[in-house]
């Protein structure tokens, strides 16, 4: 596996870097030292499906997983305490694993389009 370098800097970006749209460019990014993305459309239609997808799953990730379990949690705890009923309680349940397998599938379609994104590069793109 290669890291993505910065032509510009010279230097691989970060695993953790935010790397805008318009950086995602046969001007801007190489593998190793082979050109990343050609003016090829198909090139360049699965490296902006790999960017939605990143904007995707960092909600789910960073805001709505934590914000499902904190509520799921609260009204467990109100269950236990008598103040809500079975029929809250399992439906904070529910909400919590539907967020759980929306996440779990973004990650997966996420996988999916950066191995369709190194199939164009011809080369491993590390996200």
């Amino acid at each position: 596996m290669l890291p993505l370098k910065d032509i510009v800097t010279g230097e691989p970006t970060s695993p953790g870097s935010r790397m805008e749209p318009s950086c995602w460019s046969a001007d801007r990014l190489v593998v190793g030292s082979v050109p990343a993305f050609g003016s090829s459309p198909w090139k360049q239609a699965r490296c902006a499906n790999s960017w939605r997808m990143r904007i995707l799953v960092r909600p789910y990730r960073d805001q709505y997983l934590q914000e499902s379990r904190e509520i799921r949690d609260k009204v467990s705890f109100s269950y236990s305490h008598g103040a809500a009923s079975l029929l809250e309680f399992l439906d904070a349940q529910k909400s919590y694993r539907d967020t759980q397998v929306a996440y779990i599938g973004l990650v997966g379609s996420y996988w999916s389009v950066l191995a369709q994104l190194s199939l164009a590069v011809g080369q491993e793109v590390i996200p």
